[in-house]
């Protein structure tokens, strides 16, 4: 199980990016460090001066989206609705039988009536149970995104350090007379592209945040984190026995294929009624029994499909991510055999910046994969999301 927190980015990560700056020429150097200390300083003042962010555990934040779900509102509404409805007819029946007053055809038909609203109301329970799983779908869903996004940004910022280097190099060959004017600009428009690409994620990180805002209520300017634990489960062993178990024990089938076992029921009782009656009335039942089962059966194979295809990418991203852990072993490698030739003179410290940059990739492309997964298995573990 691990933790992390949204925003704080910086703090989840050993390796700084200015742990070794280039040194092309003392000036540089100097100039550099100046600089460097001026924007450490001015960071310290603002993070002095802005406000603390609010913490919100993931339990609050998922209780506050569906408190705003005007759909799961309704549905609580109408399901409140129809019991009171359903426990009338309920005592209107018991209160008869026990005066006495009522006679067979009038009970059959309470009865039936009963039966139809108890048909509506699971039908209905199971729905706001797919409501509910499918906003904290979608509270995780940009908990991820804004997640991916800042260690993109995160790592964004870290590579424009080194363009910015690229272009002191190319203005140094340049005033040195061992450069030309065409590498400074490439070097400065290599680094106006990165610069440009950083805005645009800074937006999209943006713009999910402030969809978060409006998914929990909560005005645009509110300055907060959500608090969460990112659990990644072991997948089944015997995926053809979870399957057998999702589609056919009553417990462990999802919501929809519960609605469509109630219909099946319903068509089956009917169907039974008309055992005695006229030809065109059981033929329409008949009918509609067989519908009912064709629904049913198509949703079987839909979720099989879905929940087989989702075990594979959840496998091939656990695959990926015993690559990405070799590969981070590599960068590490590099950087300690670039921190050893630095140390015999035979590379600049612009060499051991690139090499921890890479650690850095490496760590947050773990990152990355780790939350895809956690939303991947989300899915897996409710797998009529996967049959939407």
């Amino acid at each position: 199980m691990k933790k992390w927190y949204l925003t704080l980015v910086a703090a989840v990560f050993a390796v700084g990016i200015g742990t070794a700056v280039p040194v092309y020429a003392q000036e540089a150097q100097v100039e550099e460090q100046v600089e460097q200390e001026a924007q450490v300083e001015e960071q310290i003042a603002e993070e002095v001066q802005r406000p603390q962010p609010q913490q919100i555990r993931f339990d609050r934040a998922m209780q506050m989206a569906l408190a705003n779900s005007s759909a799961l509102v309704d549905l609580e509404d109408r399901l409140e609705n129809l019991t009171e409805q359903r426990d009338a007819l309920r005592n209107l029946l018991e209160l008869r039988r026990f005066a006495g007053t009522i006679t067979p055809p009038e009970e059959a038909a309470l009865l039936r009536q009963i039966a139809d609203l108890n048909a509506v109301i699971h039908t209905m329970q199971y729905g706001r149970t797919m409501t509910r799983v499918g906003v904290e779908m979608q509270l995780l869903a940009i908990l991820v995104t804004i997640r991916n996004l800042e260690l993109d940004i995160y790592l964004a910022e870290a590579n424009i350090i080194q363009y910015e280097n690229n272009v002191n190099i190319a203005q140094l060959r340049l005033n040195s007379g061992l450069g030309s004017e065409s590498d400074l600009r490439t070097a400065e428009m290599n680094l106006q592209q990165r610069e440009a690409g950083l805005s645009t994620q800074r937006v999209s990180l943006e713009t999910e945040w402030n969809s978060l805002r409006r998914l929990l209520q909560l005005s645009m300017d509110h300055y907060f984190y959500i608090d969460y634990e990112m659990i990644i489960n072991p997948l089944p062993t015997d995926l053809n026995q979870h399957i057998r178990d999702i589609t056919t024990r009553q417990r462990q089938m999802p919501p929809n294929l519960r609605q469509r076992e109630v219909t099946l029921n319903r068509a089956r009782a009917v169907l039974n009624d008309t055992v005695n009656q006229d030809t065109p009335a059981r033929t329409q039942a008949q009918r509609a029994h067989d519908q009912a089962v064709r629904e049913r059966d198509e949703l079987i194979r839909t979720l099989e499909t879905g929940i087989r295809n989702q075990y594979n990418t959840i496998r091939m991203l656990q695959q990926t991510y015993e690559s990405l852990q070799i590969g981070l072993a590599q960068a590490v490698e590099r950087r300690d055999v670039a921190q050893l030739n630095y140390q015999a003179g035979l590379v600049t410290p612009f060499v051991i910046e690139s090499a921890e940059l890479g650690i850095l990739a490496a760590e947050i492309a773990i990152q990355k994969n780790l939350h895809t997964q956690w939303l991947s298995q989300f899915r897996f573990d409710n797998p009529f999301l996967l049959a939407s």
